[in-house]
């Protein structure tokens, strides 16, 4: 689920912000204090509100003009019928349109049967929902994958759709436009979780189970309390990284509230050791960036695809740690859509946004500009704005410079789920898109890097002691390592394999991308079916190993026999015909975090790998 598109008038400062886009992953807004930002985050949560714009003119508010907000949502049926389940709600009623239009723009006659295969094979729903004094309306058309559905107010046949069974079961009349605007906005209000900047007063909550957390985090010692009873891998995760963005944060548990026993409690200790729970520190007590980050972390470690709003992030934590949570959310859990508010370098630095927004006040009136994400000057505009450097937006304190975007990625993902802690202030920084380069030409660029950052350190434009470089194995021998270490002053690590992909080699998390991958697919992907497909290529790129001997055969992986990169790679192409390429960049993770987990062997390679990384940087 994603908001697409957001527009309101007449609304606090903003007389008309014209249509804002939105896209996937971490969309950032920039401006300074009282600009407009918290206002513009609070109407996305509650586009109900009712707050007419001051304009300097019309002294009445009963003279001013109503507040108009419009709202384009795209999500999957099955997360329309997920949400139903979840709230026990049992059926959906879905209006035969007037029209139907195709992406060509031909019009056909809305006949049950072709209405009724349209909705069984769409992916996606496109809907606005447009709020008017409190009211809310469906606009009148709908898009399913492409296929616009035109309705109108009038009585007509609906399907009623079974959320148990998510299946079309029946025909209903219906007449009622804002019953279906009713439910989608119910839908997209129970999976939107906003974080004001503000201290979260969560002292204590009746002891309960629940396996959601409430949109005002005021469930949160009784959520807690459930995840470390009975899904303690995802608690030990979320307690991992609160570790690292707030370091003074040693463990988190729960007991019986002391004055209200029916009730649990949150406790916050220094250490990682629990004993006397007098030495802990009730939330409530502690600095408002814990319950806020605690908050935030179990909502996107544990929801299902949310639209996840965080205003001013820079008021309730320190720039580090704002650099910490950003890299958690971008590497583990950019399958939410964030709209993070803020006037800090580290915000613009470290989210890697796929859109970016500043807000410009000038008296009675709030303007929104959209900026590019790509252009220098954008980012220089913006620090201009704020009263910043561009390096202090641009420039990180200390650097794993990596091969590619890949590693970029996929390597403090699996620091994570190792459990390294990475430094803060740590960024991992692409020397160049590797990916397609091999051999010699690959070399000479790594060799041509290794010259221009001596260059650099030479003439005190970085500091040594703070970069540290890592490049795969590939096939490198003893003596190329040697050369490019001297090269490199000694500040590079390689990767204990032929590549990153070499730790991707798990059948079912291959088959399971695939199956999300593939809407082509004639049938769902196996286990079997990887292990099929890798027999013409074994010999080739396999050491003509089994399968399921690959993750640990360490003698034949520290020698770079085992390209696992080209096997995912002619995997993906056999398997579904060329249909789909693999993308390191793209689907390297998605095989990552769809792994059940690393073996012993490569966890303990990984470990080594990345403390010998982290040990060559100067920590101050």
């Amino acid at each position: 689920m994603k908001i697409s598109k957001f527009r309101t008038k007449s609304y606090k400062s903003f007389s008309n912000t014209d249509t804002i886009e939105f896209l996937e992953k971490i969309n950032i807004i920039i401006g300074h204090n009282d600009s407009g930002k918290s206002a513009l985050l609070y109407c996305i949560k509650h586009p109900t509100d009712r707050n007419p714009h001051i304009d300097g003119i019309h002294e009445l508010p009963g003279d001013r003009f109503p507040t108009e907000t419009k709202l384009s949502v795209t999500m999957s049926l099955q997360e329309l019928f997920d949400d139903h389940k979840r709230h026990r709600i049992s059926e959906f009623v879905f209006p035969i349109p007037e029209v139907i239009i195709d992406k060509d723009g031909q019009i056909y006659e809305p006949e049950y049967s072709r209405v009724e295969e349209i909705i069984r094979s769409t992916s996606h729903l496109e809907f606005t929902l447009e709020y008017r004094d409190g009211a809310i309306q469906l606009s009148d058309d709908l898009v399913f994958s492409g296929w616009r559905f035109i309705f109108s107010d009038k009585i007509r046949t609906a399907f009623k759709f079974s959320i148990q069974n998510s299946s079309i079961e029946g025909s209903t009349t219906f007449s009622e436009h804002a019953f279906m605007a009713n439910a989608f906005q119910g839908t997209v209000s129970r999976n939107v979780f906003y974080f004001q900047p503000e201290r979260l007063n969560i002292a204590t909550y009746p002891s309960s189970f629940t396996n959601r957390l409430e949109s005002s985090a005021q469930n949160l010692p009784a959520f807690i309390d459930t995840l470390i009873g009975t899904r303690h891998d995802q608690f030990d995760m979320i307690l991992h990284h609160i570790r690292s963005i707030i370091p003074t944060v040693g463990n988190v548990s729960t007991r019986s509230d002391p004055s209200i026993p029916q009730n649990r409690q949150i406790l916050v200790w220094p250490t990682t050791s629990i004993s006397n729970p007098e030495f802990a520190f009730p939330l409530n007590q502690c600095g408002t960036g814990v319950a806020q980050v605690l908050a935030i972390l179990s909502v996107i470690a544990t929801a299902p695809p949310s639209i996840i709003l965080i205003d001013e992030i820079n008021n309730f934590l320190h720039p580090a740690s704002i650099k910490e949570l950003l890299r958690i959310i971008r590497t583990n859990y950019d399958h939410h859509q964030y709209i993070i508010s803020g006037h800090s370098p580290e915000l613009i630095a470290e989210s890697y946004p796929s859109t970016m927004h500043l807000i410009r006040r000038d008296g009675y009136e709030s303007t929104v500009i959209q900026m590019k994400v790509n252009d220098y000057n954008s980012y220089a505009e913006i620090a201009d704005h704020l009263g910043i450097s561009i390096s202090d937006a641009l420039v990180a304190n200390r650097v794993v410079w990596v091969e590619g975007p890949t590693e970029q990625i996929c390597l403090p993902f699996i620091a994570d789920h190792v459990k390294i802690s990475i430094p803060q202030g740590l960024a991992f920084i692409p020397v160049v898109n590797t990916g397609d380069l091999t051999g010699k030409t690959k070399r000479k660029l790594v060799e041509l890097a290794a010259e221009l950052y001596t260059r650099m350190m030479e003439f005190g434009l970085i500091d040594d002691g703070k970069a540290v470089f890592t490049f795969d194995m590939e096939d490198l021998n003893d003596k190329q390592k040697y050369d490019l270490a001297k090269l490199y002053r000694g500040r590079i690590v390689f990767l204990p394999r032929r590549n990153i992909e070499c730790y991707m080699l798990d059948p079912s998390a291959i088959a399971q991308c695939l199956n999300i991958l593939d809407i082509g697919r004639r049938k769902d992907y196996v286990v079997q079916d990887i292990y099929d497909a890798y027999t013409d290529v074994s010999g080739h790129y396999g050491a003509g190993l089994e399968f399921d001997k690959l993750a640990d055969a360490d003698e034949y992986q520290k020698i770079g026999a085992i390209d696992g990169a080209k096997i995912v790679g002619e995997i993906f192409g056999k398997l579904t015909e060329g249909r789909i390429r693999y993308d390191k960049k793209r689907h390297g993770i998605e095989i990552l975090k769809l792994r059940a987990g690393f073996s012993e062997v490569e966890k303990a390679e990984l470990i080594g790998f990345l403390s010998e990384a982290f040990k060559k940087i100067a920590i101050e």
